[in-house]
């Protein structure tokens, strides 16, 4: 049996970690609506995951990257492209892969 969850990038970071299986694969970025306690819709963005056994969990780390931002990508991982606020935000999520057994990077 497989399932999908799902990991909202929430607040200002640039640099977002969740606790999540080890061996889940990563779906999708895309933004979400969400309706806030007083009744406005924002979107967030949500990262996507599918999830096939929870077994051992562990830390994972992504960062967000801005179109035109300079960046070193030699521990970074492409994950995907999302919109926000009507096309007027892009954001690019990388995971932050330094230290993953060569294993794990088969995977993604």
């Amino acid at each position: 049996m497989k399932t999908i969850w799902k990991y909202p990038l929430e607040g200002t970071s640039r640099e977002y970690n969740f606790w999540m299986p080890k061996d889940v694969k990563v779906l999708c970025i895309q933004c979400q609506s969400t309706v806030s306690t007083f009744g406005n819709t924002y979107e967030k963005p949500t990262l996507w995951v599918l999830v096939e056994n929870v077994t051992e969990i562990i830390e994972r780390k992504f960062r967000l990257i801005t179109t035109g931002e300079w960046f070193d990508d030699s521990d970074l991982q492409y994950i995907g492209t999302f919109q926000g606020e009507s096309g007027a935000f892009v954001g690019h999520i990388f995971e932050v892969v330094i230290g993953l057994p060569d294993k794990f990077m088969e995977k993604l």
